[in-house]
């Protein structure tokens, strides 16, 4: 593969990782912001960690 096609596909790869991490913190806020926690504004550690779990996998640059 030559540099430019490689380049394409790492651009192409790190996109998709980024839109992955739009989308978790965006779920992570909405859960936080949720009415959920408008009275108790406690929240479980777990319960975070599983909104963050897709993040662990995704490709470092």
């Amino acid at each position: 593969m030559n540099h430019i096609l490689r380049l394409q596909e790492d651009n192409r790869i790190m996109a998709e990782a980024l839109e992955t991490v739009d989308e978790t913190v965006l779920d992570l806020f909405r859960y936080l912001t949720s009415t959920k926690f408008h009275e108790d504004t406690t929240v479980q550690v777990a319960d975070v960690l599983q909104r963050l779990q897709p993040l662990r996998s995704l490709p470092r640059p």
